[in-house]
């Protein structure tokens, strides 16, 4: 029986990209860069701070911990700003309580933004595991790895579309009794 659904944050469970986008074109405007798309900058929103970096800097000429801390300061003035929950995951998460399956979030992105989002949608309460890039000993890929070898208990949706996480949560809640005979 699964008793755990793991999402990643951003891209997945969160759009942030609106966020992102808009801190990266503040970082290229201070710089006298062109700014970026919002289509352009979601493509890249999942992969950090130093994608939109490479967008329009060069990590061999341009400072890139200097720009980092700029994104940052900038980030952190807005990363509340638009952080949308994807269509349907609201839906998922009632519908997983109802059949008693617990969720958790493991990200990459720093705990003070991923906790400030979750609670900016008034899910606290409701996350039962929260794992992120600066917790001590944190590695999102061996996580996989460990959580892909005991799925017997779990299921780890990693950056697939909003929708394709909907249906997967659907149809293990549609499914489970078939799911637990293997």
């Amino acid at each position: 029986m699964i008793r755990l659904i793991l999402f990643d944050l951003d891209g997945t469970f969160v759009d942030t990209a609106f966020d992102l986008v808009e801190s990266a074109n503040k970082v290229y405007k201070n710089n006298n860069k062109l700014n970026i798309s919002y289509e352009a900058g979601r493509e890249i929103a999942s992969d950090g701070i130093k994608s939109f970096l490479r967008y329009r800097f060069d990590e061999q000429e341009d400072n890139f911990n200097l720009l980092s801390k700029e994104f940052l300061d900038i980030y952190n003035q807005n990363f509340l700003n638009n952080p949308l929950l994807f269509n349907g995951i609201q839906h998922l998460l009632k519908d997983l309580a109802s059949n008693g399956v617990k969720w958790g979030i493991v990200t990459n992105k720093a705990r003070y933004f991923a906790e400030n989002i979750i609670e900016h949608h008034n899910l606290t309460a409701k996350c039962s595991v929260l794992m992120c890039g600066d917790d001590k000993g944190f590695n999102q890929n061996r996580l996989l790895i460990y959580y892909w070898r005991h799925a017997d208990f779990l299921t780890w949706i990693f950056q697939i579309p909003s929708m394709l996480v909907m249906a997967i949560g659907i149809f293990y809640l549609q499914n489970q009794q078939k799911l637990n005979q293997y």
